[in-house]
């Protein structure tokens, strides 16, 4: 378990106006971007710590609710990659990397979702070159994405009810798009047509009177038990799959999870 009182503080990053929704390190781990509701992208230098650059698209972005890395090719010390911002109008920039930092002079903005339905997340799979995205309003495309920062549509569908707050690319060759909702607290398996749903502990609800509450009732010392019922669900849902190597791969999955909750039990 990783000794906190180890970590000290170095420097306060200075430049960002307003809420910040996204931060991302380049490969290299030598840049720190940070996106929010000034509707622009920072650059800062992680070793000086000095802020080197801004992305701005002269008011056509609206908020930047995500950032993601494209790997074009592969990512060696920042090459053959490209960074995609996710916007609050429903758009996404593909911006190149020239001389060491993302670069909005050659980038190219497609218009993923309706006007204003924001980009909530996404997800690069880099064994296919495909680009996962959702709206605020439960749209979820798929996309694949060329070497000239192109993108063709692959698939699309939708999430009822809930806002899709995250995407993940799972199983063999990332066939299965997975998205969890914190609305509903389900996670949904997705190929291009619904595979299953699985509603996990925790989810967010607003009651009778409006308040947001979990809807677990379990207080204190409850991480362990939650822990315990991810596993049994990744396992269980594996199964169903009915896919030798999904069932391998879950079930390796679940003992590392049973070793990771063991080993924070003194902190939970």
């Amino acid at each position: 378990m990783p000794n906190f009182q180890e970590y000290q503080f170095q420097s306060l990053l200075r430049g960002a106006v307003g809420p910040i929704n996204s931060l991302l390190f380049s490969v290299n781990g030598s840049l720190l971007l940070a996106g929010g509701d000034d509707a622009k992208v920072k650059i800062w230098n992680t070793t000086t710590c000095k802020l080197e650059g801004v992305l701005a698209n002269s008011g056509k972005w609206g908020q930047i609710t995500c950032l993601t890395w494209l790997y074009i090719d592969k990512p060696i010390d920042n090459k053959s990659v490209a960074l995609a911002v996710g916007t609050g109008r429903g758009n996404i920039t593909l911006c190149p990397f020239i001389q060491g930092r993302p670069t909005i002079s050659q980038s190219r903005t497609f218009t993923s979702f309706d006007f204003n339905d924001a980009v909530e997340a996404m997800s690069f799979d880099r064994i296919n070159s495909r680009l996962a995205i959702s709206s605020h309003s439960g749209q979820i495309k798929v996309v694949t994405v060329s070497t000239n920062l192109g993108l063709q549509p692959l698939w699309q569908s939708k999430v009822d009810a809930a806002i899709p707050r995250a995407l993940f690319l799972h199983g063999a060759n990332n066939s299965l798009l997975m998205t969890l909702s914190l609305e509903t607290g389900e996670l949904e398996a997705d190929s291009g047509s619904r595979l299953w749903a699985k509603p996990l502990e925790g989810a967010i609800f607003k009651d009778s009177g409006g308040l947001v509450r979990p809807t677990t009732r379990r207080k204190a010392h409850a991480g362990r038990e939650t822990r315990a019922s991810w596993t049994l669900t990744l396992v269980e849902e594996a199964r169903k799959l009915s896919t030798d190597t999904r069932v391998r791969e879950c079930e390796r999955r679940a003992r590392a999870t049973r070793q990771c909750g063991a080993a924070l039990q003194g902190g939970v």
